[in-house]
């Protein structure tokens, strides 16, 4: 149980009114000053769980996911509510998705990959957390409303990547030779093809920006043979190319533990690979993937 700390603002018996000042009775009358009337300047509404944040922690075999949303409300701060995601075979990848405000209820679904649904079959579960902001309280809950299989394959050890924009998610697993597209609002699914080589080429990494484009990694187990794909905010491939290429956040940082050098450490650290100064979009197939 989180326990609520409230505040109570003390007034002082001080009370404020504001003044409205009289209009002269020959306001209208020749030479008096016009008043210009400005039109009204609309603000995005800031969402009332704003100054709440939701954190998640995991136990050793990641067969649930746990949250606890703490902050500040007016009147009160501490720690309001708490849930539990799964149970998975392994939830390996997860991602909120944007609000919805209606009043003082927000919701945003929750997405979750289980890459242990069952020997190597790789699920998609769509959780609904509710937040109903009641003056100094947040009433929190979650549902799931939606599952579905994914293409990919999962299994003991495999590591799931996702990234995401407004529309889209982006998900793959180090044992898929391709990565799938699927559809926020319907759930609807596309391949995103894949690379071929001489040896079996995995998606490796998925990240986006904050603009909503998406780039989608691909490897052999070396790291020698190296692809990717590129898409902008509604979904559309916009290229694709040889080597190993990333996005950068403006929240979260890319780290470099796990991720694969360009050429399999060849190109040098203080020379820049050569510029492709033609540039050719392509639509999401297979392609072959250079030996960088």
């Amino acid at each position: 149980m989180f326990r609520i700390r409230t505040r109570f603002a003390l007034l002082n018996g001080c009370l404020f009114f504001a003044m409205a000042a009289a209009i002269p009775a020959n306001a209208q009358e020749s030479g008096a000053q016009r008043v210009r009337i400005l039109p009204p300047v609309y603000v995005a509404q800031t969402p009332p769980d704003s100054t709440l944040s939701t954190t998640y922690y995991f136990g050793n075999s990641y067969a649930n996911a746990y949250f606890v949303v703490c902050g500040s409300l007016p009147g009160s701060d501490g720690c309001y509510g708490s849930g539990t995601l799964g149970p998975f075979g392994h939830a390996g990848a997860l991602v909120e998705g944007d609000e919805s405000v209606q009043g003082t209820i927000v919701t945003r679904n929750i997405y979750v990959v289980d890459d242990e649904a069952g020997g190597t079959t790789v699920k998609l579960y769509v959780y609904q957390k509710t937040d109903t902001i009641n003056g100094a309280e947040d009433f929190v809950s979650t549902s799931l409303v939606n599952t579905i299989s994914l293409p990919l394959i999962g299994g003991a050890n495999v590591k799931s990547y996702m990234a995401a924009d407004k529309d889209f998610l982006f998900i793959g697993t180090s044992l898929s030779q391709s990565a799938v597209k699927v559809a926020k609002s319907d759930l609807t699914l596309q391949s995103l093809g894949g690379f071929s080589g001489p040896a079996p080429i995995y998606v490796s990494s998925a990240t986006t920006n904050k603009y909503g484009f998406v780039v989608v990694t691909f490897s052999d187990d070396s790291g020698k043979f190296t692809g990717f794909y590129s898409f902008d905010p509604n979904g559309n491939s916009t290229g694709d190319g040889g080597g190993a290429n990333y996005l950068l956040g403006t929240s979260t940082g890319l780290t470099t533990a796990d991720l694969l050098t360009a050429t399999n450490g060849t190109i040098s650290d203080n020379k820049l690979p050569p510029l492709k100064r033609n540039v050719h979009l392509h639509s999401v197939d297979s392609k072959a993937a250079p030996g960088n």
